[in-house]
């Protein structure tokens, strides 16, 4: 199949990179937020959602988000990091089906940090990434 660009496909690599470090950065950012800012909010709504010890849950949820965040900006460990993270948003999407007087964020927030974490499940890392490709 005839492509339009087609010395554009020299940058193949150029798509992962641009994914991963938006996606590292909104969830970095969501993880640091979910401690120093909006902590009472977020142990509230683990509390609404019967979470046992929500306090504790709000710190593992948020280091998983910074951890993986900071993983995926440095490409390091991307495919495992971007697994956690669609676990994270999948998470996030089922509370926001449910529940979704409970979350700011969108639908739409969920799916799209799902589908960016299983692009980089399956394409790996891209540029500027500590990974190598196997």
């Amino acid at each position: 199949m005839l492509n339009t660009f087609p010395s554009l496909l020299t940058f193949g690599l150029l798509a992962p990179f641009i994914i991963r470090v938006v996606l590292a950065l909104v969830f970095i950012h969501a993880g640091y937020l979910k401690i120093f800012e909006r902590r009472e909010s977020t142990v509230s709504l683990f509390e609404n959602l019967k979470f046992p010890a929500p306090a504790v849950f709000v710190w593992v949820i948020s280091l998983a988000e910074i951890f993986a965040g900071v993983f995926l900006l440095a490409g390091f460990g991307t495919q495992i990091a971007a697994i956690f993270i669609f676990i994270i948003s999948l998470g996030g999407f089922a509370v926001k089906v449910y529940r979704g007087e409970l979350l700011k964020q969108s639908v739409d927030f969920y799916i799209f940090a799902m589908v960016m974490s299983l692009s980089l499940v399956f394409s790996g890392a891209g540029f500027f990434a500590v990974d190598l490709p196997l």
